[in-house]
C-alpha cells in the first residue's frame, strides 16, 4: 500500500495545490483504515474462522473501488465546473 499512498499524493499534488491541512487529512484516512482494517478483519476470523477471508477481500475490494468511482466523478465535476466558471 504504500506505493498506492505515494501515488495517490503525486496525483493529488498534480490536481491541486497541496496545503499542510489537505496533507494532514491525507493522513488521517490512512491511519483510519490502517487502524481499522486490520481489527476488523481480526473480529472476523475469530468469529467465523479462515472461510471468511476471501468474502472480506471481496467486500474490500467492492468498497475500495466505489470509493475511487465516487472520488473519479467528484473529480470530473469539479473540473467541469471550474473550467465553466
Amino acid at each position: 500500500m504504500a506505493s498506492v499512498f505515494a501515488m495517490i499524493l503525486a496525483f493529488a499534488g498534480r490536481e491541486m495545490k497541496i496545503t499542510g491541512g489537505i496533507t494532514g487529512w491525507f493522513f488521517v484516512g490512512v491511519g483510519l483504515g490502517g487502524m481499522s482494517l486490520p481489527w476488523l478483519l481480526g473480529r472476523l476470523l475469530d468469529s467465523g474462522g479462515p472461510r471468511l477471508m476471501m468474502q472480506a477481500i471481496l467486500l474490500d475490494l467492492c468498497l475500495a473501488l466505489g470509493a475511487f468511482g465516487v472520488l473519479n466523478l467528484f473529480y470530473k465535476y469539479l473540473k467541469n465546473s471550474n473550467a465553466s466558471s
